[in-house]
């Protein structure tokens, strides 16, 4: 009997187990329903106006070779999710020729930004557009976006005449700083830059004090937007320095 109630026992224990290993599956199970992850996404379409410049500049009947003109330039165009503190929540890449995308996989909720990014075949950015609302993704659904404008993100018009002790250039929309380099007359690839500087502003003369009194220097800048993305680098000039 000693023996028969020590059997019993082991049998016991070995059921309880096996009902407590079952319970432990049916609570991970229903903690975990595939649908509703996949239901805690959604979609948002977006087109794309291109702007080299002022668009006033470019009349409506030009406006077709005119994007298809900047489409030579770009290689893709990415877009961007971002929540309110600006982590990326999703992005994906698209044909420049397109001018429309589709983003999938977009955490839902409220306060979503949209961004485009038009780059080169290095992804260089050579343009960006950031939608000027908030928008709300819904789970399982589709937003629209609507049209985002793209305007060129790489700093222009550094005047080759820029001689002193100040450096200028034109300012970016969206940017929110510069990163600017200043080499040597010898070394115009920048391999050594003499200056490697960040601007708060399109207008630089911290550092320049430290460069040489009548040698002559090449620069170049680029900008960087909200999210820490930064454009391309401009063309490189050279200008002369004195106090």
């Amino acid at each position: 009997m000693i023996k028969s109630s020590g059997i019993n026992r082991m049998h016991f224990t070995t059921f309880s187990c096996y009902l407590l290993f079952i319970f432990l599956i049916l609570i991970v199970s229903g903690c975990y329903d595939g649908d509703d992850a996949s239901s805690a996404t959604g979609s948002v379409a977006f087109s794309v106006q291109w702007h080299k410049s002022d668009v006033s500049n470019v009349s409506q009947e030009t406006i077709p070779e005119y994007i298809a003109n900047i489409c030579v330039d770009i290689a893709w165009v990415e877009g961007v999710i971002y929540d309110a503190s600006n982590i990326r929540l999703a992005r994906g890449r698209f044909q420049c020729e397109d001018h429309t995308g589709t983003l999938d996989g977009v955490p839902e909720g409220s306060n979503r930004k949209a961004v485009i990014y038009g780059t080169d075949s290095n992804f260089e950015v050579l343009y960006w557009g950031h939608h000027p609302d908030p928008i709300e993704i819904v789970a399982g659904g589709v937003t629209n976006a609507g049209l985002i404008n793209a305007f060129g993100s790489v700093p222009k018009n550094l005047d080759d005449n820029n001689s002193g002790n100040e450096l200028e250039w034109n300012s970016v929309k969206r940017a929110v700083r510069y990163k600017i380099q200043v080499s040597e007359e010898a070394d115009p690839n920048f391999k050594n830059p003499v200056i490697d500087d960040v601007a708060s502003q399109n207008i630089y003369d911290e550092k320049l004090s430290e460069l040489s009194y009548g040698d002559d220097y090449w620069f170049r800048v680029r900008a960087v937007d909200e999210y820490g993305q930064q454009s391309a680098w401009s063309d490189s000039h050279p200008f002369l320095y004195y106090y």
